[in-house]
């Protein structure tokens, strides 16, 4: 509904815009989508495969052990045994991190995994 505004002007109510705006939406398609420009377009960067997406990176391996999510970290690592050996972006262990937060049981397993007990690390 327009109403008049003082000086003969008309002003738009909420509902005019919606309904406007609506009926800009039906005249490009039932997707939405705005035109495109004339501007050159960023090329998309390639997407992982989905089984790629779900393999684990050592990163968040790193992430449980900080956070002593053992539980969670010694499942994804009896999947991903690779990840025993990896270290962060200071040059830590999981070893490293399972004696910081103190577990024992954690450290156990990163030895007989084959963690090194001499990883030599940044401290950034």
């Amino acid at each position: 509904r327009e109403q008049a505004a003082e000086g003969g002007g008309k002003v738009e109510t909420c509902s005019a815009r919606v309904r406007a705006a609506m009926s800009r939406e039906g005249s490009q398609g039932t997707t939405g989508a705005v035109p495109a420009s004339d501007e050159p377009q960023a090329a998309e960067a390639p997407k992982a495969s989905p089984a790629e997406d779900l393999v684990p990176k050592p990163k968040d391996i790193f992430l449980l052990a900080r956070q002593s999510n053992f539980e969670v970290a010694l499942k994804l690592l009896d999947a991903y045994p690779q990840h025993w050996t990896a270290t962060d972006d200071e040059g830590h262990s999981l070893l490293h991190w399972g004696a910081l937060v103190g577990s024992k049981d954690f450290c156990q397993r990163a030895i007989a995994s084959g963690v090194s007990v001499d990883v030599a690390a940044e401290n950034k």
